[in-house]
Order: structure tokens, then sequence, then C-alpha cells
């Protein structure tokens, strides 16, 4: 699947107040922006 067939929806979802952004695909499942997770998740990329 490309990125081109997913759609954002318009409502982010909310975690500890903070806004995670998804999209669903042509089979209606949800998918969740890795780089908003990890950054209310307060994970960071370390490696070089």
């Amino acid at each position: 699947m490309s990125a081109a067939a997913l759609k954002t929806l318009p409502n982010p979802f909310l975690f500890d107040e903070l806004d995670v952004r998804t999209a669903v695909d042509e089979n209606e499942n949800v998918w969740f922006c890795a780089k908003d997770v990890c950054a209310a998740l307060d994970i960071a990329w370390t490696a070089m």
C-alpha cells in the first residue's frame, strides 16, 4: 500500500493531551503517525 492510499482523518487521536495524527486505508484500518506516537510516549531516536 502506498501513502497516497491513506485518507487523513480530520480529528487527531488525543493521547495525554497530545494530538496523534491518524489516517485510514482502503480497508478502513486506522494508521497512527509514528512521529506523533513517539513524541507522545517521549521516545527519541538516539542512533547515528
